[in-house]
C-alpha cells in the first residue's frame, strides 16, 4: 500500500461520512445523502452550460433525465451517465457537479438519467429501466443535437455497475449502438474477501459493511447475485463489449472489483484502458476537490469520447 494523499486525508477527517446503515430509516438516509450532495451542487460552477430537465416513459413509469450541453450547432458526443449510491440512495442531483465538469471538459453532452431505487425496487428494476432509457435516447438524440454515431455511458459506483450492465444488454438485445463505457469505481461482483476489501475495509469513504448491506438490500436473494445483469463479473462471456475506461482507487475497497472486471474484458479482445490512482479513495473524481488525479480522469474521460 502506498500513502493516502494529504487532500483526501484531510477531507476524510472533516467530512460528515454516512452514519451506521442500520440505525436509520432508509427515507432519513437518503435525505441525509442527498442534503450532503445539494451543498456540493450550490458551490459547483455552472460552466454557462444549458441545464434542462426532461422526463422519458417506460410504459407507464415516468424516468426523469437531465441534459447537460454547451450551446452548440454541430453534432456532439453524447455521454449517458448514471449516479452512484449503492442503488439505494441518489437522483439527478447526486453527481450535479460531476456531469457539469464532464460536459464541460470533455466538449460533450451528458445525459443523467435517474432509476428506481432498492429496496422498494430490487435487481432488475434498475438495469431494465437504465436498457429502456438508454434505447430511448438512442432514438432521440436528434432533438439535442446528439450524434448517434459517438455514444457513450458511463457512471460512478453502483452507477457504473448499471453502466456496465446496460452495455451487456445492448449487446444481447440491441437497441442502440454504443462507442464506449466508462466507469467510475465499479462493484462488479460479491466477493466480500477480496484484498481491497479487507485492505479498506473501513476508514476510506466507503466501508466494506456498507458494500455488503448496499447489496443486501438491490439483490437480498443469492441467487439474484449469480445473475450478470446484477453483477457483470458473473458474465461468462465478456466479448463484443464497448470499448471501456474503468477507473479504480488504491484505498477503495472495490479496487479489485473493478480491476478484475477490466482484465476480463482485455482478456476477451476488448479495448479496455484500465486507469489505476494510488493514493486515491472511491469515488475520488467525483468529489468536490482539487485534485490532480481527478483533473487526470477528466482528461482521459475526454481522450476516450474523442478518440
Amino acid at each position: 500500500m502506498g500513502k493516502l494523499s494529504p487532500i483526501l486525508e484531510n477531507y476524510l477527517k472533516q467530512s460528515p461520512l454516512l452514519p451506521n446503515l442500520e440505525t436509520l430509516s432508509i427515507p432519513d438516509l437518503r435525505k441525509q445523502f442527498n442534503d450532503r450532495q445539494i451543498k456540493f451542487n450550490e458551490k459547483a460552477p455552472s460552466y454557462d452550460l444549458s441545464i434542462q430537465n426532461s422526463t422519458i416513459m417506460n410504459f407507464s413509469t415516468e424516468i426523469p433525465i437531465r441534459i447537460y450541453r454547451k450551446d452548440s450547432d454541430k453534432l456532439q458526443p453524447v455521454l449517458i451517465f448514471f449516479h452512484g449510491g449503492g442503488f439505494v440512495f441518489g437522483n439527478l442531483d447526486t453527481l450535479e457537479c460531476h456531469c457539469r465538469e464532464i460536459a464541460h471538459f470533455a466538449n460533450c453532452m451528458v445525459i443523467s438519467v435517474d432509476y428506481p431505487l432498492a429496496p422498494e425496487n430490487p435487481f432488475p428494476a434498475a438495469p431494465e429501466a437504465l436498457y429502456a432509457a438508454t434505447t430511448w435516447i438512442y432514438e432521440h438524440l436528434e432533438q439535442w443535437n446528439g450524434d448517434r454515431k459517438r455514444l457513450f455511458v458511463g457512471g460512478s459506483s453502483s452507477g457504473s455497475t448499471l453502466a456496465a450492465v446496460v452495455c451487456m444488454m445492448v449487446r444481447d438485445r440491441g437497441g442502440a449502438e454504443i462507442q464506449g463505457q466508462i466507469l467510475l469505481c465499479p462493484m462488479t461482483d460479491d466477493n466480500f474477501d477480496t484484498v481491497s476489501y479487507l485492505e479498506n475495509a473501513s476508514g476510506y469513504n466507503l466501508t466494506r459493511e456498507q458494500c455488503i448491506w448496499f447489496i443486501s438490500q438491490y439483490a437480498p436473494e443469492k441467487e439474484q447475485r449469480q445473475n450478470p445483469l446484477a453483477l457483470p463479473l458473473k458474465s461468462a462471456n465478456f466479448q463484443d463489449l464497448p470499448s471501456a475506461l474503468v477507473v479504480t482507487a488504491e484505498y477503495d475497497p472495490l479496487r479489485d472489483d473493478g480491476r478484475g472486471y477490466a482484465i476480463k474484458l482485455q482478456e476477451a479482445g476488448v479495448n479496455c484502458m484500465d486507469l489505476f490512482f494510488k493514493g486515491m479513495v472511491h469515488g475520488f473524481p467525483t468529489l468536490p476537490l482539487d485534485l490532480p488525479e481527478k483533473s487526470e480522469v477528466l482528461t482521459q474521460i475526454s481522450r476516450f469520447i474523442h478518440s
